[in-house]
């Protein structure tokens, strides 16, 4: 009986076949998750210049209308009643804008004495809205008072003897009395705001996100590691504050338009928030508290 040797062709092909598919499948996927991982990443880059575009022009308004502008005054004097709204549409930027977006922002007096300024900006497919109010008055009875004049400190702030842990939850404002403590969860995202006296530690840990204000008094202290990139809420001082920052006292003063921090060698990006408060308690319009 003669026995035929056994072609392997057909199998080799089969195999060459079967690799074939299963490269493209792996490569077909890798390009798959590297163009998610691109999408994503130019989302995130949009979402954040749609944040600070947004909030850069909350602030211009803000100060327009604080420091008494002719574009300030004119806003002002079309708010007239309770409910006046005044609609600045596509607003421009001196400098290229093509990669700021399109703004839209409106001012409206919500209260005899309280203007809300809302400004929301697309880039690319990506939009973010921010918001900040400014109120006039004579200011609060609290004991933060005595360093800012004219801070008002709205009725629904919670008020904290102890202590007081932020989280995803909490959207009230946050009275921290003196030697209290103020806890930043590590997965929160807060826009309020933080009175904070004399003693009181602010704990920031790494991941927790800030759009807020932050008043603190003389011998306020903050201890963290790293800040997220979305810590970006203001922190306002009176001129020759002393606080402490990762367990070194500075003292901060106004230097002509800039801010003095002395010694040297505060986190660069923690000095970037730092504001001297300008409020007088004469009835002006008080500092910018974001929403």
């Amino acid at each position: 009986m003669r026995i035929l040797p056994r072609n392997n062709k057909g199998s080799v092909l089969v195999w060459a076949v079967v690799i074939s598919l299963v490269l493209t499948i792996i490569v077909g996927t890798t390009l798959s998750i590297a163009f998610s991982f691109y999408h994503r990443s130019v989302n995130n880059n949009s979402l954040k210049q749609a944040y600070f575009t947004a909030r850069s022009v909350v602030e211009a308004v803000s100060k327009e209308i604080k420091s008494e502008t002719a574009n300030g005054t004119a806003i002002v004097s079309l708010l007239v009643n309770v409910g006046d709204v005044v609609n600045l549409d596509n607003v421009n930027f001196v400098n290229d804008s093509r990669y700021m977006g399109t703004t839209t922002a409106s001012v409206t007096l919500i209260a005899t004495n309280v203007i809300k300024i809302i400004a929301t900006t697309t880039v690319a497919d990506q939009t973010k809205t921010v918001s900040l109010r400014i109120q006039k008055g004579s200011g609060t009875t609290l004991p933060i008072g005595t360093e800012f004049p004219g801070l008002e400190v709205d009725e629904t702030t919670i008020i904290s003897e102890t202590y007081t842990y932020i989280t995803n939850d909490l959207t009230q404002d946050i009275y921290a009395q003196e030697d209290s403590e103020v806890v930043f969860d590590n997965n929160t995202e807060y826009y309020g705001v933080i009175y904070a006296e004399p003693g009181v530690v602010i704990i920031i840990n790494q991941g927790s996100k800030f759009l807020g204000t932050i008043y603190a008094q003389t011998g306020t202290i903050f201890s963290f590691t790293k800040l997220h990139n979305f810590f970006t809420g203001l922190i306002y001082v009176k001129d020759g504050a002393v606080i402490k920052v990762n367990n070194v006292n500075y003292t901060i003063t106004q230097n002509g338009s800039s801010i003095s921090v002395s010694p040297n060698g505060m986190n660069t990006t923690f000095k970037s928030l730092i504001r001297i408060y300008t409020g007088s308690g004469d009835g002006g319009w008080g500092d910018s508290v974001y929403e």
